[in-house]
C-alpha cells in the first residue's frame, strides 16, 4: 500500500479516535420491569375474573335446575288444572293456583340473576363467551315460560297485589321489615320481597314488604 495512504488512513483512524464519542439515543423499546408488572396485574386480572365467572356458572346452574323442574311441574299443573276444571271445586283449583304461584316464585327468583358481562378472560377462552350466549338463550326462554305463567294466572282470576310504592296495609302486605326512603311518605312499601296475589277480592298470599319509617324516629 502507498505511503501516503497509510499515512491518510492512520490520519483518519487517529481522528476518529480522539473525537469526542456520543452515545446514540436509545430506541424506544419496552421496560421489561413495567412489562412483568403489567402481565402480574393481568394474571391477576384473569384470575379474578374468572372465579367470579365460575361463581356466576354455579349459581346460574343451581337457578336453571329450579327453572327446568318449574317448566316441569307448570306442564303438569295445567294438565291437572285443565282436566280438573269442570269437575272439582274452588277448594280443590285452588291448591292448583297455589302450585302456579310457588313456580311463579322460583322462576321468578331465577330470572333476577342477570347473565354475566362480557369479560376481558372471554378474549383468551372463547369456550367462555359460549357459555355466556348459551346462559343468555337459557334465560330468554324460561323468561318465555314465566311470561305464560303471569298470562295463565291472570286467566285464572289471579292478580298480583300491587304493593310498591303503596300506602302499607296490613289486610294485604305482610312487613317483614323497614327501611328510609326520603323520597317515600312514612309508612309507604319501598320494596317488595315477595309478590302477593288476590282472586275475586280473595287474598291468596299476603305480599310481603319492607316498609319506609322515618330515621328521626329511630
Amino acid at each position: 500500500m502507498d505511503e501516503a495512504v497509510k499515512e491518510k488512513l492512520v490520519g483518519l483512524f487517529r481522528h476518529y479516535l480522539d473525537t469526542e464519542f456520543t452515545e446514540d439515543p436509545p430506541v424506544g423499546g419496552v421496560d421489561l420491569f413495567s412489562l412483568f408488572n403489567e402481565l402480574a396485574g393481568l394474571k391477576n386480572e384473569v384470575k379474578i375474573e374468572s372465579r367470579q365467572f365460575k361463581k356466576a356458572l354455579d349459581d346460574f346452574r343451581q337457578a336453571f335446575i329450579a327453572l327446568d323442574g318449574g317448566q316441569q311441574e307448570l306442564v303438569t299443573l295445567l294438565g291437572s288444572l285443565q282436566h280438573q276444571e269442570d269437575n272439582t271445586g274452588r277448594e280443590e283449583n285452588m291448591i292448583l293456583l297455589m302450585g302456579l304461584i310457588d313456580l311463579y316464585d322460583r322462576i321468578g327468583c331465577g330470572l333476577k340473576q342477570a347473565a354475566p358481562a362480557p369479560s376481558l378472560i372471554e378474549k383468551f377462552v372463547p369456550a367462555v363467551k359460549q357459555n355466556r350466549i348459551r346462559l343468555e338463550a337459557h334465560l330468554e326462554g324460561q323468561e318465555m315460560v314465566f311470561n305464560r305463567l303471569v298470562d295463565l294466572l291472570r286467566q285464572s282470576g289471579v292478580m298480583p297485589i300491587k304493593a310498591e310504592g303503596e300506602p302499607f296495609d296490613p289486610k294485604r302486605m305482610k312487613a317483614v321489615g323497614t327501611g328510609f326512603d326520603g323520597t317515600f311518605r312514612e309508612g309507604t312499601v319501598i320494596q317488595e320481597l315477595r309478590s302477593g296475589f288476590q282472586r275475586d277480592g280473595l287474598i291468596i298470599r299476603l305480599a310481603e314488604v319492607v316498609v319506609n319509617k322515618n330515621e328521626e324516629k329511630e
